[in-house]
């Protein structure tokens, strides 16, 4: 949480506006599920079996 403060604040300073840091944490976020799926692909299919089954 301290990490992520301060790189909020370091990217504030560099001149990042909020929506371009939520943007790049929205990135990170994506890259690190597809990380996740790629070492864990059970959990890839669970989620599409919930997906297809939820309604």
């Amino acid at each position: 949480m301290v990490v992520s403060a301060l790189g909020t604040v370091g990217m504030l300073e560099a001149g990042f506006s909020i929506a371009e840091i939520f943007l790049s944490l929205g990135v990170l976020n994506a890259v690190i599920v597809g990380i996740l799926f790629m070492l864990l692909p059970e959990f890839l299919q669970r989620f599409a079996v919930w997906l297809r089954f939820k309604h």
